[in-house]
């Protein structure tokens, strides 16, 4: 059975929202626009370009910006692409480890694109769970 389900995770830590829309009103003549989600997905492959892989990363970016007190704030995204029904059980759960005492982690946008389709997912049901033992030693 082929799966066509994709999968895009935005994990956002603090900070901006990553522009998916078409920019190209505002380019300088002969520039082209940068690729979107859809667009990285469709060239990511499928299945069949990847030995028994239940789903691959098709953008993995992370944004860190410095405050004056030294502070780093991290805007991490993510994008997968699901390429088996292996891949969605596996992708049904997204865990994102960090030290609570001295670091948090928030979620601002998650989306399932199936299709040309970007279906919006409630981030309300995210859950702060704290690691064994109550915290993670570096």
């Amino acid at each position: 059975m082929r799966i066509t389900i994709f999968i895009m995770v935005f994990l956002i830590m603090t900070g901006g929202v990553m522009a998916l829309d078409d920019q190209t009103d505002s380019l300088p003549p002969g520039d082209s626009a940068p690729p979107t989600a859809l667009d990285r997905i469709k060239k990511a492959g499928n299945a069949d370009d990847f030995d028994s892989a239940a789903y691959v990363i098709v953008f993995d970016s992370s944004l860190n910006r410095v405050n004056d007190l030294g502070i780093t704030y991290v805007d991490g995204y993510l994008l997968y692409k699901v390429l088996t029904e292996e891949g969605c059980k596996k992708l049904s759960v997204v865990t994102r480890g960090y030290e609570p005492l001295s670091s948090y982690v928030e979620i601002r946008e998650v989306n399932i694109i199936r299709g040309d389709e970007s279906i919006p997912v409630s981030v309300e049901n995210v859950l702060d769970l704290p690691a064994p033992q109550s915290m993670i030693y570096w």
